[in-house]
């Protein structure tokens, strides 16, 4: 009996290390996200007219598959895919599934045609990890697509009216979340998580048979597709309890969607011994960058953001979340600022602090994109894959700085928050300045370095500006060594990353190179993790069924 339970706790123990690796490995990837039908098309396909905005437009897998060289150059580490599953035919209030959150079929594993072939998934799968590349998918486990029958008999398998959330008192005249319950203070969580998302079938996760359904879809799904992760969309409209079970069975790392400006909501999807997620997007830090870079608010409310959240959630969850400036949620940052100056010194603050960068499809590009959905669902085919812009630029050095240097193992510390700069460290080596003074300013950032800092151990000669690719004699850094008081000369308002390293486009490509290929174990560990924790787990059993 000791025997036995000697060999299953060392077992247990094997299967924990595997799950938690899962973590450690997304925390270091820099993930780009796009909408299939939007990013690319087979190759050789004829793009067909203009992009459609509400309909289907032939993105595909194997589009993507054809473009992994591309966001490899961007220092792109992850991608994250839209959902997978059969959609819902024809339109309904004027759009198609195009996206793939509106499912019509979650019985089976079947992937909408639209997108390709299961075949078309799996080499994507395949040639992303052979690049480096990890990939996420997209799951939806609160809602449908619409419906056209009042009993739910084209949706398979929830075709009953008793498989969803009833019109409660408080939901509005289309059953949907009235926007009361998103202003009130607390937020009313039984009308978010009751009431239906803009009209869609609410599925009620109560119910065994929806719970049960709903499991099993994803634990078939990820048996038969080895993704690297899940985002999990709309989190805060279902209860957390549900959302336990969700990521135990996924046993993959979850992103969770709350889409939610205050940290202190968030608290109880990723806190606790047996968490909802294991990190979620980073909304409340997208509305104070949206309030700094696109708006030219005061630069110190990232500093009183950031300070809530390493205290409310804990630096784990902080270097886990999803850091980003635009998604399909939110109009595209040049669609509400088109000084590309402020978008790059954006792109710089999330691409090196805490946490994961998401990059969403198009910015590399400039894309603005229409007016229609905030201009962030066109499509990239039209704006082009140009990798010489100077916003594709920057991504790529920085993506494969913060990658070679490993700078998510170093902490990040603000320096200094005024109306107009804001200065953080990485570690002893690196500081990143950024102003949100626009293109047609010239302004001065200055800062006091503290004693752990090595930046200018050796001067202003040796410092390396990373972005404007120079070394030192640079008139645009003064440093008073008595005081170690450094001020940065922001030209153009641009951005600038000081570090001791030197790093030159030919450094950049080989660190990249190195990366990927190393990147390449975490990304096939990390995949593998519930396979291989299914297999600690039956072993765990045989050893207790031989030595009893």
């Amino acid at each position: 009996m000791r025997a036995a339970i000697a060999c299953l706790l060392v077992l247990a123990g094997l299967q924990a290390t595997v799950l938690a690796a899962d973590a450690d490995a997304w925390k270091s990837q820099v993930i780009y996200f796009l909408l299939t039908d939007r990013f690319a098309q087979t190759p050789g396909t004829t793009p067909g007219g203009p992009c459609r905005l509400t309909n289907w437009n032939n993105g595909t897998w194997a589009g993507i598959t054809s473009k992994l060289d591309y966001l490899k150059d961007m220092g792109m580490t992850a991608i994250w895919i839209t959902p997978i599953p059969v959609q819902v035919d024809g339109e309904f209030f004027g759009e198609t599934g195009y996206h793939g959150y509106w499912a019509k079929d979650l019985s089976s594993t079947d992937v909408d045609p639209h997108f390709g072939s299961e075949q078309d998934l799996k080499t994507l799968i395949a040639t992303a990890r052979k690049k480096g590349i990890m990939t996420m998918l997209d799951v939806v486990g609160n809602h449908v697509g619409h419906s056209r029958s009042d009993s739910f008999a084209d949706i398979t398998p929830f075709n009953k009216p008793e498989h969803y959330h009833k019109c409660i008192p408080g939901c509005d005249q289309w059953c949907s979340i009235p926007q009361h319950a998103y202003e009130s203070r607390p937020q009313n969580q039984t009308l978010i998580e009751q009431c239906r998302l803009q009209s869609l079938p609410d599925l009620n996760q109560s119910v065994p048979f929806v719970r049960e359904q709903l499991l099993s879809w994803l634990d078939r799904t990820l048996q038969k597709y080895d993704f690297d992760g899940l985002r999990v969309d709309t989190v805060k409209h279902v209860g957390v309890d549900f959302w336990r079970e969700w990521t135990k069975v996924g046993k993959r790392f979850t992103l969770g969607e709350v889409l939610n400006g205050d940290a202190s909501t968030l608290i109880k999807y990723v806190q606790g011994p047996e968490p909802a997620m294991n990190s979620v997007l980073n909304f409340p830090l997208y509305y104070a960058l949206a309030n700094v870079f696109v708006h030219k608010q005061g630069m110190e409310q990232l500093a009183t953001e950031r300070a809530a959240e390493y205290k409310l959630l804990g630096p784990e969850v902080v270097s886990t979340m999803g850091n980003f400036i635009d998604n399909h949620d939110v109009p595209r940052f040049l669609t509400q600022q088109p000084d590309d100056a402020l978008l790059r010194n954006a792109l710089t603050w999330i691409l090196l602090a805490d946490g994961m960068p998401v990059i969403y499809y198009g910015t590399g590009s400039e894309m603005t994109g229409s007016v229609q959905h905030g201009g962030n669902r066109n499509c990239l085919w039209e704006q082009g894959y140009n990798e010489s812009n100077p916003t594709f630029q920057t991504i790529s050095r920085l993506a494969n700085f913060r990658l070679s240097h490993k700078l998510w193992k170093q902490p990040e510390q603000t320096l200094a928050a005024t109306p107009d700069c804001y200065v953080y460290s990485r570690g002893p080596n690196v500081l990143v300045v950024t102003t949100n003074g626009g293109s047609g300013s010239a302004n001065t950032c200055s800062v006091q370095l503290p004693a752990s800092s090595m930046l200018m151990d050796n001067g202003v000669s040796a410092v390396h500006d990373l972005l404007a690719m120079s070394t030192g004699h640079d008139s645009g850094l003064v440093w008073y060594p008595t005081m170690r008081r450094l001020t940065i000369h922001m030209p153009g308002g641009s951005p600038r990353v000081l570090s001791s390293s030197p790093a030159s486009p030919t450094s950049l490509e080989q660190s990249a190179a190195a990366q990927h290929s190393s990147s390449a174990a975490p990304a096939t560990s990390a995949a593998s993790a519930g396979t291989i924790s299914g297999v600690l787990a039956a072993l765990a059993l045989f050893v207790a069924m031989l030595l009893l």
